[in-house]
Formats: C-alpha cells, structure tokens, sequence
C-alpha cells in the first residue's frame, strides 16, 4: 500500500467481516491514498447496496482496538465518490472496466499533470459505439403503469437531443397507440419496459396487457433492467 499510486477496492458482501481486507483500507488511509471503490451489483455473487456496505463498516470497527480510525472516517473516504458497479454482462462490464481504467488513470502522475489527454475518454475494440437515431426520428412508447419507464424513456430522449441536432424523439403513451383505431405514431416505434421487481404487479395487469398487445401488433421491446431495488 505504501507504494501505490492508488488503492482500488473490490467490495461485496463479507468484505469489511475479513480482517485483512479492513487492514488493508486502514493502510490506504493512514499513508493517506486515493481510494477508488468498485461494488458488486449482482447479488448472487456477493452483491451489496452501499447501505449494505457500510453498515458492515461500522460492525468490523467496533471490534478493532483504540488508534484504528473510526467507521466515520473510513465510510468517508471508501465512499467520497460513487463506487463503479461490476456488472458482468459483456457490453455493460466493458463499461465498468472502461470507469475503473479512466479512474486509475486519473491518479497517475502523467495525467495529473495531463488531465486533458483523457478528456475523449477510453475505447476498446468491438464495444458497442454512439448511434443516432434514424431518419424521421423514433417514438418511444411507455405504459403509465409501468413505474419508472417515462423517466427513463425522458431521459433518452434529452440526451438523443443534446448529443445530436438530427436526432428526433418523441415519448408517447402505449395505450393511446397500441389502440385499434390509433394513427400511427411518428418515425420507427418501439416500447420501452422498465423492469424491477414490480413491472408487471401493477393492479389489472396492465404492464402484462401493454407488452402483449406490443407484441401482437409487431412493435419491438426494448428492455431496461433496473440493478439497484
């Protein structure tokens, strides 16, 4: 530790239980290192929730000895920037290894003094790479019932507009398109289903309606599978 640019901890569930692991951070903290944090997000695997985390923080320091910084501190520093989820499908873990490199990087004495040559960022062959929309634009369909999706479809639609003037979107109900006798809606359509582990508990089953009725009439899912409940 004492010789690192940069200390880069890997948490899951039982981390701050290990003794070692705990020394190890008090080692960062004591020569006074950055510390980068990736989490694990799939619960199967050991996946934790920051809360999770640093409760478990505070159990492995009260059973250390005086001088040993407190669960404060070290919840202060593990956690001064937002941990980099692990995610392990391919194209999402490519973007976690991007963060954790652009991460390191930072904290090397080049880029200190060159902040600037990362400003592009970081790109590895066969990632998936920015598109724009097709020509006349996309109609992105979200069903009311459906918590979350109209965030998420908004969210698309800013950033298609901010990153490209070409680029046209539009948000409309599922409902009111889907219908017999609805006019087509805009440019290609395709129905945006957000997925927790609420999506399709709504009362009357009107999520579970919304994609069948998609399906029926052609119109491609597209869905957004939430990591964090």
């Amino acid at each position: 530790v004492a010789d690192a640019a940069i200390v880069l901890i890997f948490l899951s569930s039982g981390y701050f239980a290990s003794r070692n692991c705990r020394r190890e951070v008090y080692a960062a903290l004591a020569e006074n290192k950055p510390i980068e944090t990736v989490i694990e997000a799939d619960k199967d695997k050991g996946g934790a929730t920051i809360v999770e985390m640093q409760a478990e923080i505070r159990r492995g320091s009260a059973a250390e000895a005086a001088g040993i910084p407190n669960a404060d501190d070290v919840i202060a520093r593990v956690f001064a920037r937002e941990p980099i989820p692990w995610l392990r499908g391919h194209d999402y873990q490519v973007v976690s290894l991007k963060e954790i490199a652009m991460r390191v990087l930072r904290h090397l004495p080049y880029y200190v003094s060159n902040p600037s040559d990362l400003n592009r960022g970081l790109t590895l062959p066969g990632e998936l790479s920015p598109f724009r929309f097709p020509s006349p634009g996309t109609t992105i369909l979200v069903c009311d019932a459906n918590e979350g999706a109209l965030a998420v479809a908004e969210e698309v639609r800013a950033t298609a507009h901010t990153s490209s003037s070409a680029s046209t979107v539009w948000v409309e109900e599922a409902g009111a398109v889907l219908a017999a006798d609805a006019a087509p809606p805009p440019g290609r359509v395709a129905l945006l289903v957000y997925l927790n582990e609420r999506a399709f508990t709504d009362p009357g089953g009107v999520v579970a309606a919304t994609v069948r009725r998609a399906m029926d009439a052609g119109v491609p899912i597209a869905l957004v599978h939430e990591l964090e409940e």
